[in-house]
């Protein structure tokens, strides 16, 4: 967060069940905060419940451009695969951070979600090697929904161009601007 300041960020936890934390805001302050003092005992079930903390990001932030990151230890194929059944797009840009040493996580487990999600795999380092990668996954994200974007402005006001016109042509007649102001 420190290096996209100017962004809105939420914070969803999830375990045997998923909750908001906090809604979209800019006050990154209060997320780091609130994501400091998660911890797993905390959480109501135990549980891997990915799809729907997934649903509940995807329903927060409704925007092509906006990128999920997931950070994980460990992550189930079968909880992606639930996720899409329950209705979650591909569309959405998602980063799975795994955040667990190799030995106590499985790659193919990771790389098989990430297939079924159309998502990233970043791997924690301990440094800001993965920072980098994940601020650069971001950044390439948005750079190809601006650059793919549908929805691009369309110029369609040539059709005002006479009425703009016959409108200047009444402001320049002679003496029409002293009638207007001789009128209020």
């Amino acid at each position: 967060m420190n290096e996209r300041s100017d962004t809105q960020a939420a914070l969803i936890a999830y375990s045997g069940t998923a909750h908001l934390v906090l809604p979209l805001t800019k006050d990154h302050s209060i997320i780091k905060t609130f994501a400091q003092a998660l911890e797993p005992g905390i959480m109501p079930l135990e549980g891997d419940n990915l799809q729907d903390a997934l649903l509940l990001a995807e329903e927060q932030l409704q925007s092509k451009s906006a990128t999920i990151i997931v950070l994980t230890d460990s992550i189930s194929p079968s909880a992606a695969k639930l996720a899409l059944k329950k209705g979650f797009s591909t569309d959405m840009n998602v980063i799975l951070w795994k955040i667990a040493s190799p030995e106590l996580s499985s790659s193919d487990d990771f790389n098989n979600a990430a297939s079924i999600l159309s998502a990233k795999v970043v791997d924690y380092t301990g440094d800001n090697i993965d920072v980098t990668e994940v601020t650069s996954l971001i950044d390439n994200n948005f750079k190809s929904v601006i650059l793919n974007d549908s929805n691009k402005y369309e110029d369609g006001g040539y059709w005002l161009v006479p009425i703009i016109f016959l409108l200047m042509l009444m402001w320049a007649r002679q003496g029409f601007i002293a009638e207007l102001w001789r009128e209020s």
